[in-house]
């Protein structure tokens, strides 16, 4: 890591086929070609009938977030497959780093080899106001793919993560 140890997500091709069967479009869709790695702050538990509902983010949070601040790495893969399998020759992977209590998103900025600092700040949704008589949660996601949530990515994107830091006003 930057400083010590970091966690590191990275998408992966997850394409079944054996004697010219293709198992992921058989299984409908319960198996994705491409899966995105994810870090996020809340649980997991396996919903195969809709693995999108497996994900359950968010964390109970007290006080009002300014920023969300720390430093990351990126490497994006290769070739990029869209969720038929079929690659993309004019698409670039992208990581995404982001943060729900109100909305903070880390900008892509390209790949980055060394270690990159960030803070983002967190801005209220149009519309809302922060009211600290209220129970929040919070959710810290990131993903290797950005478009993981719809199976499709470069496998071998890289993210690394290190020194993640919810900063309060």
């Amino acid at each position: 890591g930057k400083e010590g140890k970091a966690a590191q997500v990275k998408t992966i091709y997850t394409f079944v086929s054996q004697n010219n069967i293709d198992y992921n479009e058989a299984f409908g869709g319960m198996i994705p070609y491409v899966t995105s790695g994810s870090l996020f702050t809340g649980t997991f538990k396996t919903d195969m009938g809709n693995p999108l509902n497996s994900t359950k983010f968010g964390v109970p949070f007290v006080g009002e977030p300014a920023t969300l601040s720390g430093s990351y790495k990126y490497t994006p893969g290769d070739v990029y497959y869209d969720n038929k399998n079929k690659v993309i020759t004019d698409k670039e992977d992208e990581f995404s780093i982001y943060a729900v209590l109100y909305d903070a998103a880390l900008e892509y900025d390209g790949p980055k080899d060394n270690w990159t600092d960030f803070s983002i700040p967190f801005k209220l949704l149009e519309g809302k106001i922060y009211d600290p008589s209220k129970n929040y949660y919070i959710a810290v996601v990131c993903a290797s793919s950005a478009e993981g949530d719809f199976y499709q990515g470069a496998p071998g994107s890289t993210l690394i993560v290190d020194n993640f830091k919810v900063n309060p006003k």
